[in-house]
């Protein structure tokens, strides 16, 4: 059982989480804690000049790749569980 969980730590540890933004111009990603690993602008975002549109974007793609690495360390979960 200790090894068990030894492993899915280490599953979870290598998770990685990916999202973007709706139009795609933000890309996250997030490990399997949720920390923000990388932060991926495409570089037509500079063309338009609105800060809340941008925050906007950001919160939408780390908040699916949040998402995505919550589903991963879920399903590592359910490997460890008592049956």
């Amino acid at each position: 059982m200790v090894e068990e969980l030894r492993a899915a730590h280490r599953k979870i540890e290598a998770v990685r989480g990916s999202g973007e933004c709706p139009d795609g111009l933000v890309t996250a990603t997030v490990d399997g804690r949720g920390e923000l690993l990388a932060l991926d602008l495409d570089p037509r975002i500079y063309r338009e000049h609105d800060t809340r549109a941008l925050g906007a974007r950001i919160l939408a793609a780390v908040g699916e790749a949040n998402a995505d690495a919550r589903r991963q360390v879920a399903a590592v979960a359910d490997l460890i569980r008592p049956r």
